[in-house]
């Protein structure tokens, strides 16, 4: 593997098993959550079967705390809030006003459970 990924100019640097969150924002962030799920499970006693929810929920709270790293203003939450609505605006421009609205319908109802 090592070879195949030099040969295609990829270059390798070995971390050290706990290294990770030292390398950069995006493992910090990672770490973080996990720092937050890992108390959250600890604490609470959840079932198993529950355990995505409530890592979702710690992802949520992250980006809803966390400042963007790109806008030091505004949260991680807002700035691709920001981005999804400049990016509908630029769709419902191109479609009739009855796919829009089944658009919209479908979109609401797969964001619903991350957003409450």
């Amino acid at each position: 593997m090592g070879c195949r990924l030099a040969a295609q100019g990829t270059h390798i640097d070995l971390v050290p098993k706990d290294g990770h969150s030292k390398i950069g924002s995006a493992e910090g962030a990672i770490d973080g959550i996990d720092h937050m799920v890992t108390a959250s499970l600890l604490d609470t006693n959840i079932p198993k079967c529950y355990w995505d929810i409530v890592v979702e929920h710690c992802t949520l709270l992250n980006a809803v705390t966390q400042s963007c790293p790109t806008d030091h203003g505004i949260t991680i939450y807002e700035a691709v809030m920001a981005l999804l609505f400049s990016w509908i605006a630029r769709i419902s421009s191109c479609l009739p006003r009855t796919r829009l609205v089944c658009f919209w319908g479908s979109l609401l109802l797969k964001t619903a459970p991350v957003l409450f």
